[in-house]
């Protein structure tokens, strides 16, 4: 057991050391702009080029936390029952705790709206986009990464294999470690 636990102690100082690519967004893509949110902490872009995803229930769009962190802001719609709506809110309160490099960061979150008009919830996490030299905004995902183009038109062993570990380092950590 105790080869166990200092292996573990050595994959989390592994994990603190690596940092995200930085992303910068142009100037021009940052009008229009809303505050929401106590104090206007999280500053979300309207521009429709920082959308990185959308469909009639969850829109995730760029955003800034803090003023100076650049987050991804997913927007989803909350149960309009209040035990539900409850159940999102402590499902949100684990995702806080969660730190590992292959789990997008959490930094905040916000609620808006009343019982008439509904419930939306606005999370601030890690984003994993890239920026296009045109300035549009490109989602990192697992599914992008398998839908674009392979240099030399196919991907390399080595490079799928990064892949699936990283993924099962992730899901590890949820299982034995969060």
């Amino acid at each position: 057991k105790k080869t166990g636990t200092k292996k573990k102690k050595r994959n989390r100082k592994k994990n603190k050391k690596k940092k995200a690519p930085a992303v910068v967004i142009p100037e021009a893509l940052k009008q229009p702009s809303r505050a929401i949110g106590p104090g206007g902490r999280l500053v979300l872009y309207e521009h429709a080029q920082l959308r990185l995803y959308h469909t009639t229930r969850t829109v995730i769009r760029l955003g800034l936390y803090d003023g100076d962190t650049v987050v991804a802001v997913k927007r989803t719609p909350l149960h309009p029952d209040e035990d539900e709506r409850e159940k999102d809110l402590r499902e949100k309160d684990l995702f806080k705790k969660l730190r590992h490099d292959n789990i997008a960061k959490y930094y905040d979150y916000v609620v808006e709206g009343d019982a008439s008009r509904g419930f939306l919830l606005y999370l601030a996490l890690e984003p994993c986009v890239v920026l296009s030299p045109g300035g549009q905004a490109q989602s990192c995902t697992l599914r992008r990464w398998a839908a674009s183009p392979a240099p030399r038109g196919r991907r390399a062993p080595a490079a799928k294999l990064a892949v699936a570990r990283g993924m099962c380092e992730g899901l590890r950590y949820l299982h034995d470690d969060a």
